[in-house]
């Protein structure tokens, strides 16, 4: 239906859509392949939130592949393109994916350094379902030892 509209903006979302529904169907080869074409078709339209929500998919995808280095090419792709948009909140998600890839690497300082900013930037936006989500992960990403 979006592209019988001709509208490049709703085929990204279209084909975000779909390309999540396939990762969390499993297919991740299909996934990357649909969220590719979204991603392609949403910067045709200069629908920069499109385009870094899909890099966030991306970079998803490979984190539950068990490729956090590839995830984290994907989230620094989003969170530049959030912020030459001065998308705040996809900032903040972009942080927060980046933190959970940092804390997988074992560098908690900068994991905890990208949660701390990403949930203060939620905060700032009223979005305080989004700070506390934040600090829900970045609270179990780290491990605690016996008791």
């Amino acid at each position: 239906m979006a592209a019988r509209l001709g509208d490049s903006s709703l085929v990204g979302v279209a084909l975000r859509e779909a390309g999540v529904n396939q990762f969390y169907n499993g297919d991740y080869d299909a996934a990357q392949a649909t969220l590719l074409r979204g991603f392609e078709a949403a910067r045709h339209a200069g629908a920069s939130g499109t385009q870094a929500h899909i890099m966030n998919e991306l970079g998803t995808l490979y984190s539950r592949q068990g490729d956090p280095d590839r995830a984290l090419e994907y989230f620094e792709e989003a969170l530049e393109i959030s912020r030459a948009a001065r998308d705040t909140s996809q900032i903040a998600n972009s942080m927060n994916n980046m933190g959970i890839m940092y804390d997988k690497r074992g560098e908690y300082d900068r994991a905890i350094e990208l949660f701390t900013t990403s949930a203060d930037m939620k905060e700032a936006l009223g979005d305080r379902m989004g700070s506390a989500t934040i600090w829900t992960t970045w609270g179990s990403s780290f491990p605690i030892g016996p008791i």
